[in-house]
């Protein structure tokens, strides 16, 4: 039995309909997902502050929190107006 090639073996070309519906999607439910992501942390790291006053908790806050950074690349995503045709260059962010 033969297995489908993986990620590695798959040739990448720029029109490939598949990227750009894997691209697609993983950016499209980027905004919701870091929204509640950040507001899940934050009252996780509230409550766990205000139990136990260790200064961890909010370097696990900080650290956690870090992806925000990412924000202006993804909005940069969401302006390109060729971002289907640019799937192989948002696939390597």
């Amino acid at each position: 039995m033969t297995s489908a090639p993986s990620v590695e073996q798959r040739t990448v070309e720029p029109d490939d309909p598949i990227l750009r519906e894997q691209v697609a999607a993983a950016f499209g439910s980027v905004r919701t997902a870091a929204l509640t992501e950040r507001a899940v942390a934050l009252g996780f790291g509230a409550i766990m502050y205000w139990q136990l006053r260790d200064p961890l908790v909010l370097a696990w806050l900080a650290l956690h929190l870090s992806p925000s950074l990412l924000r202006p690349l993804w909005a940069a995503y969401f302006r390109d107006p060729k971002a289907g045709a640019r799937s192989v260059l948002w696939a390597r962010r």
